[in-house]
């Protein structure tokens, strides 16, 4: 999903996609991220988020991503 020039998400968007490993929203427009975006990801391994440009995250933008081992918000 990396240069696409996405600008926001929905909450909730990946609920139910359990067996994704990685996401690469990378290089895009985001500037928020909104609370349980990312509820669900049982398996995510790496979720990038770089090279956008995000202002805003809200409280619980990461819930339950307690074992995610990569996250990159660089260059924002």
């Amino acid at each position: 999903l990396s240069f696409n020039q996405i600008k926001s998400i929905s909450n909730e968007i990946f609920y139910g996609l359990r067996s994704i490993s990685i996401i690469n929203l990378s290089n895009n427009n985001l500037n928020l991220i909104s609370n349980k975006t990312f509820i669900d990801l049982k398996n995510i391994e790496k979720l990038e988020l770089f090279s956008n440009n995000l202002e805003n995250l809200e409280l619980d933008c990461f819930f339950n991503l307690n074992g995610l081992p990569k996250l990159d918000l660089s260059n924002n």
